[in-house]
């Protein structure tokens, strides 16, 4: 997995002044953060619901399987929080390690196939009127392609490139950018770059790395996500073909952000709310420079991690009261939650991939993994948590044999 920056403290190799009193300053301009349409790339009423569903489980399952379940709720928490941060900056490069387990790349977050997350999002995506099925179909796809062959004993050594290129202008995802695949034992860790690269030079890096790809002369998103480019050449060549995103921080610079957000995130983790969240975003962005109204309130110094940090109830009661500055990442925009509608909050969690469709059920929002008793096979339609020996419904008695399948 992704190491847990939440967990980490700073190196303060320099003198940090010490804040005695938390000071007071005039409110920012909110204007520039009212311009954009008001969608969200991040929900953190799925974090509360999540949190509450697993409340629920708890008299159903044991002690033992509960505080798995929580600690597993707990990293993805942070993950999934460490990961928005990433996206809000533009980092560079991102990892993410997944363990391979009877031939199939599962992550630590979740106790399935994460392939059959990806399915899962792409299902909910197209059974809630999705304009862009063909891409995400063949996000589906490329994944599972990528995902044999990396399995495959024959590859020993390979890498593989899978691109994501932005999307049309009317397009959730308007990221921009490209996964490398490698096989280490029995993990795989994927790298993903955030990259300036056009169509045009997508394709001749394409021919470049894979000379035998089955890319079509023109082609669109969706067939550069379901076509993995094979290759054996070094981290150096394949960086090369790729023009950088200008726009973005570095690995460490963003690390170095996260340990300084750790009590928030923590925080967040120990009691997920919107005021939290937003206090995250607000303060975040006064360490790297983003908010001019609100970065005097850290003492700024040559690096990230010299910065002083008042208490955490402190930070979420001062940045969590400023409306967040809007930024797009991927499908939709992080921002505040005054004046977001219920009804768009079901369909926009999803930053860079369709497979964020797929880590929370469509039906309950809830994160831990269960099955709904089917109402349509007589059942009262509530939650039953899967692999903990339950056989029938526990509010109606409706055996799980009957139910029939897994939340989806």
């Amino acid at each position: 997995m992704i190491p847990e920056r939440a967990l980490i403290q700073p190196d303060h190799k320099t003198e940090i002044r010490k804040t005695d009193q938390f000071p007071t300053y005039p409110t920012p301009d909110v204007g520039k953060y009212r311009q954009a349409e008001k969608i969200l790339g991040y929900d953190p009423l799925f974090d509360i619901n999540a949190y509450k569903g697993l409340a629920d489980l708890k008299p159903q399952v044991s002690e033992e399987e509960f505080d798995r379940r929580k600690t597993q709720l707990n990293l993805r928490t942070r993950h999934n929080l460490e990961t928005a941060l990433g996206e809000r900056f533009k980092v560079e490069i991102s990892q993410v390690t997944y363990q391979v387990i009877d031939g199939n790349l599962q992550s630590p977050e979740h106790d399935e196939r994460f392939i059959e997350i990806i399915k899962r999002g792409q299902r909910y995506r197209q059974k809630n009127g999705s304009k862009e099925t063909a891409r995400e179909h063949a996000e589906v796809e490329g994944f599972a392609r990528a995902e044999k062959i990396l399995t495959d004993p024959r590859f020993d050594g390979v890498k593989i490139i899978i691109i994501s290129p932005r999307g049309q202008n009317d397009s959730m995802y308007q990221h921009n950018f490209f996964d490398i695949w490698e096989k280490h034992g029995d993990c795989v860790t994927i790298s993903r770059y955030t990259t300036s690269t056009t169509y045009k030079q997508f394709m001749k890096a394409a021919a470049a790395f894979d000379q035998f790809n089955n890319l079509p002369q023109n082609p669109c998103d969706a067939d550069f996500l379901k076509t993995p480019l094979l290759t054996y050449k070094s981290l150096e060549p394949i960086l090369a073909l790729f023009p950088p995103d200008g726009n973005t921080i570095t690995r460490q610079e963003l690390e170095e952000i996260t340990a300084i957000c750790s009590q928030l995130i923590i925080n967040y983790v120990n009691n997920p709310l919107l005021k939290t969240y937003n206090a995250l975003l607000n303060f975040a962005d006064a360490l790297a420079g983003k908010a001019p109204g609100l970065e005097a309130i850290i003492r700024k110094t040559a690096h990230f991690q010299t910065y002083s940090t008042p208490d955490v109830g402190s930070l979420v009661n001062y940045f969590g009261s400023f409306p967040v500055r809007q930024v797009a990442a991927g499908c939709g925009l992080q921002t505040d939650f005054s004046s977001i509608v219920s009804g768009q909050l079901s369909v926009v969690n999803s930053p860079f991939s369709v497979a964020e469709f797929g880590k929370s059920c469509p039906e309950c929002q809830t994160s831990a993994d269960h099955f709904h008793c089917p109402r349509e096979k007589g059942g009262c339609g509530g939650k039953i948590p899967s692999g903990a020996g339950i056989t029938k419904c526990p509010h109606c008695s409706l055996t799980k044999e009957q139910a029939g399948s897994n939340c989806a």
